[in-house]
């Protein structure tokens, strides 16, 4: 009978996304620019979605009541939620982060210049989507084997994660909605470009440190958190150093 009710309730659920995938395929209006339509690549990133509940589904049964949802500065699990709502929360916010990707075009000001980017930008999206179901695949991989140690499987490919969204993010144009936005990149293209491209080397420099403490597990947190203070204000202070020489210049 419990065998039953998980097949029905599967079956729901696929159909349910079946329509929604249908939707999003034949909604012709959410476009990027004026010639590339979205649709196909919306479809792909809910194909995510349902990998995301299918694992979940398929082992239900075997998860314990409560889920780790967070980790202390020991990678220890010190706050839970019961698997009924925390394995459906993840999966529902994704969905949402990808119908909000879609439009952030048609609401920022700069919208024409998403044609220069709009293949980076689709990346950055399928990147953030993959790191979402990736934390979540390990939410319930750490579940199933209480003994295993976050510390690899966060700071290693965390870092990697910051490599792969920044080297997107240095093919950035100028916008209100993505990358780094002080007065002075949005003022001066050239200011910007320039911020990204150091960027870029900032979280290539925060990858490498990720990569060796995953293995040293020296201080965690503190080094997460100065490489990140780092990796930040560099390149905002630099922004406008490098603003004030061009004006300067000019």
């Amino acid at each position: 009978m419990k065998g039953n009710d998980s097949l029905s309730t599967t079956l729901s659920i696929c159909q349910y996304l079946k329509r929604l995938c249908k939707f999003f395929y034949n909604l012709q209006t959410i476009k990027m620019t004026k010639n590339k339509i979205l649709t196909k690549s919306l479809v792909f990133k809910l194909i995510i979605v349902v990998a995301m509940l299918w694992v979940a589904l398929f082992f239900y049964d075997q998860l314990p009541n409560q889920i780790p949802t967070h980790w202390n500065i020991n990678w220890e699990a010190d706050a839970y939620w019961p698997k009924n709502i925390s394995l459906f929360t993840i999966p529902a916010l994704v969905l949402v982060m990808i119908v909000w990707f879609a439009f952030i075009p048609r609401f920022d000001p700069r919208k024409d210049k998403y044609e220069q980017f709009h293949k980076s930008w689709d990346m950055l999206q399928y990147i953030i989507i993959w790191f979402f179901a990736y934390i979540y695949f390990v939410s319930i991989y750490i579940s199933l084997n209480p003994a295993q140690s976050m510390n690899f499987f966060m700071m290693f490919w965390l870092g990697l994660f910051f490599v792969l969204i920044w080297n997107y993010l240095g093919k950035i144009r100028s916008n209100y909605f993505v990358g780094i936005k002080t007065p002075w990149t949005l003022e001066n293209e050239e200011v910007w470009n320039k911020t990204h491209r150091l960027w870029w080397y900032m979280f290539v420099f925060s990858w490498l440190i990720f990569m060796i403490n995953s293995f040293l597990n020296f201080q965690v947190w503190l080094v997460f958190a100065l490489v990140m203070m780092i990796s930040v204000f560099v390149p905002i202070l630099y922004s406008y150093l490098i603003y004030k020489k061009l004006k300067k210049n000019s």
